[in-house]
């Protein structure tokens, strides 16, 4: 990414420290090292008041780099889809019928098994969200939208909606539901055996 290499000319070239940038910028000095450094990324809203500070346009700022975060992204998207994919339509039903089966037949081998694949399931989810954290997909997406011609409210009230507590309710209740649903069919065709 170039940004960091473009933060400290416009900085030095502007005779700022980076105390000064990040009193102006409402950061800690290590944020912008790390800026500078290209440990992270800036925020949306940090690029727009960095643009301001530093009088370029936010344009400036990322050149070079919107093509980069774009294929992050696609890369990303990629692959947390086929990861998705497997896991919720490939494994899970499987899962949840063999542990079915086990119960029903109280197969304690069966039921651990089980519990260990829903575990692995688990897991790879939130190592989805990590790496996500880790190579700032969000803050790429908010900034590839910016460029788009969305405003920053637009942007705001979608990272917002993502994070309604009833929306994970309604994910989680929903999930439950089709693990009783698929219960209650294995539990009814063994049944009929």
């Amino acid at each position: 990414m170039n940004i960091g290499n473009t933060i400290k000319k416009l900085r030095i070239k502007q005779s700022i420290t980076q105390e000064k940038l990040s009193e102006q910028m409402y950061v800690s000095r290590q944020t912008i090292s790390n800026w500078e450094n290209s440990k992270t990324y800036p925020e949306l809203k940090s690029l727009v008041l960095l643009s301001k500070v530093l009088n370029v346009s936010v344009e400036n700022l990322i050149e070079g780099d919107l093509g980069i975060m774009k294929q992050k992204i696609d890369v990303y998207d990629i692959k947390v889809a086929k990861r998705g994919i497997l896991f919720a339509y490939v494994y899970i039903v499987p899962i949840l019928i063999f542990l079915n089966i086990s119960l029903y037949f109280l197969f304690l081998p069966g039921i651990v098994i089980s519990l260990l694949a829903v575990v692995v399931t688990w897991y790879y989810g939130v190592k989805s969200s990590k790496v996500m954290r880790q190579y700032d997909i969000q803050t790429y997406r908010e900034i590839v939208a910016f460029m788009r011609g969305e405003t920053l409210d637009e942007i705001e009230k979608i990272r917002e909606s993502g994070k309604r507590t009833y929306q994970k309710a309604i994910v989680i209740t929903i999930q439950f539901l089709v693990a009783v649903a698929i219960s209650l069919s294995v539990f009814a065709i063994l049944g009929g055996l």
